[in-house]
Protein backbone atom coordinates (compact mmCIF):
# COMPACT_ATOMS: atom_id res chain seq x y z
CA UNK A 1 0.00 0.00 0.00
CA UNK A 2 1.26 3.64 -0.63
CA UNK A 3 0.31 6.20 1.24
CA UNK A 4 0.66 9.93 0.22
CA UNK A 5 0.85 13.10 3.00
CA UNK A 6 0.15 16.37 1.53
CA UNK A 7 2.66 18.54 3.11
CA UNK A 8 4.36 17.81 6.81
CA UNK A 9 4.42 21.19 8.24
CA UNK A 10 2.18 23.44 8.13
CA UNK A 11 2.86 26.71 7.01
CA UNK A 12 5.92 28.62 9.61
CA UNK A 13 5.36 25.91 12.25
CA UNK A 14 8.92 23.95 13.18
CA UNK A 15 9.45 20.20 13.06
CA UNK A 16 7.81 17.86 16.59
CA UNK A 17 8.45 14.86 17.08
CA UNK A 18 5.87 13.50 18.03
CA UNK A 19 3.15 15.74 15.77
CA UNK A 20 0.63 13.97 13.73
CA UNK A 21 2.30 14.13 10.60
CA UNK A 22 5.58 12.67 11.94
CA UNK A 23 3.49 9.97 14.05
CA UNK A 24 1.41 9.13 10.71
CA UNK A 25 4.69 8.67 8.72
CA UNK A 26 6.34 6.41 11.43
CA UNK A 27 3.04 4.17 11.60
CA UNK A 28 2.80 3.66 7.86
CA UNK A 29 6.31 2.80 7.86
CA UNK A 30 5.93 0.46 10.78
CA UNK A 31 2.65 -1.09 8.33
CA UNK A 32 4.97 -1.60 5.45
CA UNK A 33 3.32 1.13 3.43
CA UNK A 34 5.22 3.07 1.21
CA UNK A 35 5.68 6.54 2.05
CA UNK A 36 4.81 9.72 -0.53
CA UNK A 37 5.09 13.47 0.50
CA UNK A 38 3.76 16.24 -1.72
CA UNK A 39 5.31 19.49 -0.85
CA UNK A 40 5.94 23.15 -2.60
CA UNK A 41 8.80 24.11 -0.16
CA UNK A 42 11.91 22.51 -2.21
CA UNK A 43 14.14 23.42 0.99
CA UNK A 44 11.66 22.84 3.53
CA UNK A 45 13.32 21.53 7.00
CA UNK A 46 12.16 17.53 6.67
CA UNK A 47 12.54 16.93 9.99
CA UNK A 48 13.07 13.73 12.12
CA UNK A 49 11.18 11.72 9.22
CA UNK A 50 13.09 12.40 6.57
CA UNK A 51 14.71 8.81 5.79
CA UNK A 52 11.42 7.57 6.39
CA UNK A 53 9.85 8.98 3.59
CA UNK A 54 10.37 6.85 0.39
CA UNK A 55 9.54 9.81 -1.82
CA UNK A 56 9.45 13.79 -1.68
CA UNK A 57 7.14 15.44 -4.72
CA UNK A 58 7.28 18.80 -5.29
CA UNK A 59 4.06 20.60 -6.51
CA UNK A 60 1.75 23.01 -5.40
CA UNK A 61 0.20 21.67 -2.60
CA UNK A 62 -2.63 24.19 -2.58
CA UNK A 63 -4.23 23.15 -5.37
CA UNK A 64 -5.98 19.61 -5.71
CA UNK A 65 -5.69 19.20 -9.06
CA UNK A 66 -2.11 19.90 -8.89
CA UNK A 67 -1.85 17.17 -6.20
CA UNK A 68 -3.84 14.60 -8.61
CA UNK A 69 -1.56 15.21 -11.36
CA UNK A 70 1.75 14.45 -9.14
CA UNK A 71 0.07 11.26 -8.06
CA UNK A 72 -0.97 9.75 -11.47
CA UNK A 73 2.13 8.16 -12.30
CA UNK A 74 2.44 6.63 -8.81
CA UNK A 75 -0.02 3.62 -7.45
CA UNK A 76 -1.64 5.29 -4.13
CA UNK A 77 -4.13 3.95 -2.03
CA UNK A 78 -4.43 6.75 0.21
CA UNK A 79 -3.97 10.66 -0.44
CA UNK A 80 -4.25 12.27 3.80
CA UNK A 81 -3.04 15.51 5.48
CA UNK A 82 -3.51 16.54 9.32
CA UNK A 83 -2.75 19.93 8.38
CA UNK A 84 -5.88 22.28 8.17
CA UNK A 85 -5.44 24.35 5.30
CA UNK A 86 -4.42 20.90 3.17
CA UNK A 87 -6.84 18.57 4.64
CA UNK A 88 -9.40 19.83 1.74
CA UNK A 89 -6.68 19.30 -0.82
CA UNK A 90 -5.74 15.75 0.05
CA UNK A 91 -9.59 15.42 -0.18
CA UNK A 92 -10.06 16.76 -3.16
CA UNK A 93 -7.07 15.19 -5.04
CA UNK A 94 -8.26 11.50 -3.86
CA UNK A 95 -11.62 12.04 -5.79
CA UNK A 96 -10.05 13.19 -8.48
CA UNK A 97 -8.02 9.92 -8.40
CA UNK A 98 -10.70 7.94 -7.42
CA UNK A 99 -9.85 7.30 -4.11
CA UNK A 100 -13.21 9.28 -2.50
CA UNK A 101 -13.84 6.43 0.03
CA UNK A 102 -13.48 8.41 3.18
CA UNK A 103 -15.96 11.41 3.19
CA UNK A 104 -18.45 13.15 1.22
CA UNK A 105 -17.92 16.00 -1.34
CA UNK A 106 -20.17 18.33 1.74
CA UNK A 107 -18.18 17.08 4.07
CA UNK A 108 -15.02 18.15 2.68
CA UNK A 109 -16.98 21.81 2.49
CA UNK A 110 -17.60 21.76 6.12
CA UNK A 111 -14.25 20.20 7.17
CA UNK A 112 -12.46 23.95 5.53
CA UNK A 113 -14.18 26.40 7.54
CA UNK A 114 -14.55 26.91 11.32
CA UNK A 115 -18.34 27.92 10.46
CA UNK A 116 -19.03 25.00 8.64
CA UNK A 117 -18.42 22.89 11.49
CA UNK A 118 -20.47 25.68 13.83
CA UNK A 119 -23.92 25.38 11.38
CA UNK A 120 -23.57 22.05 10.89
CA UNK A 121 -24.08 21.60 14.50
CA UNK A 122 -26.89 23.56 14.85
CA UNK A 123 -28.74 21.86 12.07
CA UNK A 124 -28.46 18.78 14.59
CA UNK A 125 -30.01 20.68 17.15
CA UNK A 126 -26.32 19.73 19.44
CA UNK A 127 -25.40 21.70 22.17
CA UNK A 128 -23.47 24.77 20.81
CA UNK A 129 -21.75 27.70 21.59
CA UNK A 130 -23.34 31.16 20.63
CA UNK A 131 -21.51 32.15 17.46
CA UNK A 132 -21.57 34.57 14.87
CA UNK A 133 -19.43 34.95 11.00
CA UNK A 134 -18.15 38.70 10.37
CA UNK A 135 -17.20 39.29 7.15
CA UNK A 136 -14.07 41.63 7.53
CA UNK A 137 -15.78 43.63 4.28
CA UNK A 138 -18.48 44.95 6.03
CA UNK A 139 -18.74 47.23 9.63
CA UNK A 140 -21.08 45.30 11.84
CA UNK A 141 -20.40 48.15 14.44
CA UNK A 142 -19.97 46.96 18.02
CA UNK A 143 -19.73 43.71 19.60
CA UNK A 144 -22.07 40.69 17.79
CA UNK A 145 -22.43 38.57 21.08
CA UNK A 146 -22.08 39.10 25.00
CA UNK A 147 -18.20 39.91 26.00
CA UNK A 148 -16.07 37.79 26.57
CA UNK A 149 -15.86 35.94 23.44
CA UNK A 150 -13.35 34.49 20.99
CA UNK A 151 -12.60 35.80 17.46
CA UNK A 152 -10.54 33.89 15.08
CA UNK A 153 -10.13 33.10 11.76
CA UNK A 154 -13.00 30.78 9.79
CA UNK A 155 -10.15 29.52 7.59
CA UNK A 156 -7.27 29.60 10.63
CA UNK A 157 -5.11 26.96 12.28
CA UNK A 158 -2.54 27.00 14.81
CA UNK A 159 -4.19 29.69 16.58
CA UNK A 160 -3.14 31.99 13.95
CA UNK A 161 -4.78 35.94 14.88
CA UNK A 162 -7.01 34.00 16.98
CA UNK A 163 -8.11 36.75 20.34
CA UNK A 164 -10.33 36.85 23.20
CA UNK A 165 -11.81 40.13 23.22
CA UNK A 166 -13.85 42.31 25.98
CA UNK A 167 -15.06 45.41 24.32
CA UNK A 168 -15.76 46.75 21.05
CA UNK A 169 -12.84 48.37 21.11
CA UNK A 170 -10.38 45.16 20.76
CA UNK A 171 -12.65 43.66 18.70
CA UNK A 172 -12.43 46.26 16.19
CA UNK A 173 -8.19 45.78 16.77
CA UNK A 174 -8.69 42.04 15.85
CA UNK A 175 -10.66 41.94 13.14
CA UNK A 176 -8.13 45.00 11.72
CA UNK A 177 -4.89 42.69 12.52
CA UNK A 178 -6.40 39.90 10.39
CA UNK A 179 -7.67 42.43 7.69
CA UNK A 180 -3.99 43.57 7.09
CA UNK A 181 -2.92 39.89 6.83
CA UNK A 182 -2.27 38.70 3.06
CA UNK A 183 -1.19 34.73 3.76
CA UNK A 184 -1.04 31.78 6.33
CA UNK A 185 2.44 31.47 4.13
CA UNK A 186 3.09 27.99 2.28
CA UNK A 187 0.71 29.90 -0.65
CA UNK A 188 -2.37 29.86 1.39
CA UNK A 189 -4.45 33.30 1.58
CA UNK A 190 -7.21 34.12 4.19
CA UNK A 191 -10.39 34.08 2.81
CA UNK A 192 -11.29 37.41 5.16
CA UNK A 193 -13.97 36.10 7.17
CA UNK A 194 -13.46 35.73 11.37
CA UNK A 195 -15.88 33.48 13.29
CA UNK A 196 -16.98 35.25 16.89
CA UNK A 197 -17.54 32.05 19.92
CA UNK A 198 -19.00 32.78 23.32
CA UNK A 199 -15.88 32.29 25.71
CA UNK A 200 -17.24 29.43 28.05
CA UNK A 201 -15.54 27.91 31.04
CA UNK A 202 -14.95 24.45 31.60
CA UNK A 203 -12.72 21.47 30.43
CA UNK A 204 -11.74 21.35 26.83
CA UNK A 205 -12.81 17.93 24.91
CA UNK A 206 -11.38 17.82 21.64
CA UNK A 207 -13.24 15.09 19.38
CA UNK A 208 -11.24 14.01 16.15
CA UNK A 209 -13.04 11.45 13.88
CA UNK A 210 -13.47 9.63 10.51
CA UNK A 211 -16.00 8.18 8.23
CA UNK A 212 -14.70 5.11 6.38
CA UNK A 213 -16.69 2.70 4.28
CA UNK A 214 -19.83 4.66 5.82
CA UNK A 215 -18.80 3.95 9.82
CA UNK A 216 -18.07 6.80 11.68
CA UNK A 217 -15.51 6.29 14.24
CA UNK A 218 -14.57 9.32 17.07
Amino acid sequence: MTVAFVELLAPGARWLRDSNNASGVRAARRLGHRVLVLTRQRNSDRGSVSDLVDRWIECDTTSGHAVAAALRQHDVDLVISWIDPFAGVAREAAVLLGLDRVIGAAAMQTLRTKAGVRAALDKQGLPNARWFLSDLDRNIGGLPLPPPLVVKPVDGFSSIDTRRVTSSAEFDRALAAHRRRRTYGGGIHPVGQMICEEDLAGPLVSAEGSIMDGVAEV
